[in-house]
């Protein structure tokens, strides 16, 4: 009953919020190459400059805390993404 109907956010949280520029460079620490990026000054509608997930209801209800760090979930979607690159080949592809 304490779920039912109840919406959450699941995040990492102030603690474990990272930034863009911090998320390229564990990006690249983790592939081991780097990729041209680009900057673009321009400030549209829909971009978002600043969001952490408030995980606080989430936690009162049932005590769930992130505890894994940006660099491990980086680590397993490089070695996912790797281990699935002919199957993922055609979906990059375009």
């Amino acid at each position: 009953d304490r779920f039912h109907g109840r919406p959450f956010n699941v995040g990492g949280g102030q603690a474990v919020s990272v930034s863009l520029r911090e998320l390229t460079d564990a990006c690249r620490a983790v592939a081991g190459r780097t990729v041209p990026i680009a900057a673009d000054p321009t400030t549209r509608d829909a971009d978002i400059p600043y969001y952490v997930s408030d995980t606080s209801r989430l936690q009162d209800a049932c005590g769930w805390r992130p505890t894994r760090t940006v660099e491990r979930i980086l680590e397993d979607m490089h070695r996912w993404l790797t281990g699935h690159a002919e199957t993922l080949r055609p979906v990059f592809a375009g």
